[in-house]
């Protein structure tokens, strides 16, 4: 790789055997100074670069090159660059909530819920695909905590219907109003597994009519467009 680089430069470096290995054999060093350093031009040179600021030590260096970057954002009218997607260690519901292409997700009728590492770009649940997804660890509070995330992406979904299944500790209680059906106790579980069980028997049936009244014509994903999804939490 370094072949391919015409113009190598080394700056200041702890052991005085790196620069050499970049630039080539010098009797020439390279002081402890910022800017300074060498490079491979026809023979090993010593330069001395401009800094982008001033400062004392490296610390206010970068302190002072950090403000002046504020100040030219601040001053620019135009459009900015999209940052390097970085993965964060947390990702807070909220913030993720608030992206626009979570959004964008969101009004077509999908179900955002994490992220790729490579792009850092919101990945589908894909419902209509996937059909039943697992939610598994070792540990109950880490699948607790993943359920209150999916439910808080879910609800904001206007396309889809949920049925939520409340645990022992009613840790689901506050999206009772939020969602289309609420299990939070042995009764309602019974009653709501009903209702589920009837829509789609429903659904059965209106899927029969409609194959009889098209001749069998009707392909299964254009059916099941016209019928929002029902996603059971």
């Amino acid at each position: 790789m370094l072949a391919n680089i015409k113009t190598q430069i080394s700056l200041y470096m702890i052991d005085p055997t790196e620069p050499r290995n970049i630039v080539g054999k010098t009797d020439l060093t390279v002081g402890e100074i910022p800017g300074r350093g060498l490079v491979k031009l026809e023979n090993p040179t010593s330069f001395q670069t401009a800094l982008p600021v001033v400062g004392e030590d490296t610390l206010v260096v970068i302190e002072n090159i950090q403000k002046e970057s504020k100040q030219m954002q601040a001053a620019w009218t135009g459009e900015l660059p999209a940052p390097i997607p970085m993965v964060p260690d947390i990702l807070p519901i909220a913030d993720y909530l608030s992206k626009p292409n979570v959004a964008s997700m969101l009004q077509e009728g999908e179900l955002p819920f994490a992220v790729d590492f490579e792009d850092v770009l919101p990945i589908d649940l894909a419902l209509s695909k996937n059909g039943n997804t697992l939610v598994l660890s070792d540990m109950n509070d880490v699948i607790e905590r993943t359920m209150l995330s999916i439910t808080e992406i879910a609800i904001r979904n206007t396309k889809i219907e949920i049925a939520l299944f409340d645990n022992a500790n009613s840790r689901f209680q506050p999206y009772k109003e939020s969602v289309n059906l609420y299990a939070g106790d042995e009764a309602s579980f019974g009653e709501t597994i009903t209702q589920l069980s009837g829509l789609l028997d429903n659904r059965e049936n209106a899927w029969r009519e409609t194959q009889a009244n098209s001749n069998g014509n009707t392909p299964l994903s254009v059916f099941t467009k016209e019928m929002s999804a029902v996603v059971v939490l």
